[in-house]
């Protein structure tokens, strides 16, 4: 599998857990607005570094690097001013479990990509 149909999975394994654990966090009666944001920011936190990467590696790709990279300096100001002056309050567990979960998504698709695989018959490599 290509580099990218690698990133992309994770992207995706990173994006259902963390939809995952806010419909278990909601039907516990539990703050999901943390898990969203900690979720978000360790998922655009990920596609603005794959950008830089493909920017590096890929001619053309520079103004879009760039472009995320300063929405994500925004995001993060933006997000500090208003923890900062109260107007955004989120539980700290959930802001937690959210980046969290990014990692675990990584992991467990870094494991899932090299499992190994059975022989079809004795003496024969797997596919």
């Amino acid at each position: 599998m290509r580099r990218d149909g690698v990133l992309v999975r994770i992207a995706l394994v990173h994006a259902t857990a963390v939809l995952a654990l806010a419909v278990v966090c909601a039907a516990r009666g539990w703050p999901v607005r943390g898990l969203f944001i900690g979720g978000g920011l360790a998922g655009f936190s990920f596609v603005s570094f794959w950008a830089i990467a493909r920017a590096i590696l890929v001619p053309g790709t520079t103004v879009l690097a760039a472009a995320l990279n300063v929405t994500k300096v925004l995001l993060y100001l933006a997000l500090v001013v208003l923890v900062m002056s109260g107007r955004l309050t989120a539980d700290a567990t959930g802001i937690g479990v959210g980046i969290t979960s990014f990692v675990v998504s990584a992991i467990a698709t870094a494991l899932w990509m090299h499992r190994p695989v059975p022989a079809v018959a004795p003496g024969v490599e797997g596919i």
